[in-house]
């Protein structure tokens, strides 16, 4: 672990003040509730943490439901690549869509970015959320796979 990255956790620590954390979890509803249960105790143990999570929009609900879940970005999956699938729109229109859907997620940097996807779409996503400290499937700067756990 980076200098940089351990001087980062020890100001959170020491600040006590909200610890922004963004989580992607974009698999289906079991996984969901996993996610949910794991960040419960997570929560319990770091009252600190400021959760937010970004979901399928057919899974949202829970998460929508869960009141220690400080924010809940739906990824609405079915707009963005719907009209893709269906060639109504090409690709570049599409990337105009997903870049003003992931505006507000990456207009400040979070201090964790967890992606529990495991998916390659996931990574990429990850990638392109700014955080101090990532944990899961992300990409380098080269756009290769980076898993860090």
């Amino acid at each position: 672990m980076s200098a940089s990255v351990q001087s980062r956790k020890k100001d959170l620590i020491v600040a006590q003040r909200p610890i922004r954390c963004l989580v992607i979890q974009m698999a289906r509803l079991g996984d969901t509730l996993q996610t949910l249960m794991a960040l419960r105790a997570a929560k319990q143990l770091y009252p600190q943490l400021e959760i937010h999570m970004v979901v399928r929009e057919r899974f949202s609900a829970a998460t929508q439901r869960t009141p220690w879940i400080a924010g809940v970005t739906v990824f609405p999956s079915d707009d963005i690549l719907g009209p893709v699938l269906r060639g109504e729109k090409d690709k570049r229109q599409a990337l105009g869509d997903l870049a003003r859907w992931i505006a507000p997620l990456i207009q400040s940097p979070w201090d964790m970015v967890l992606n529990w996807t495991y998916s390659e779409s996931s990574s990429y996503l990850a990638r392109l959320i700014p955080a101090f400290v990532k944990l899961g499937y992300s990409r380098s700067a080269d756009q290769s796979l980076a898993t860090v756990d």
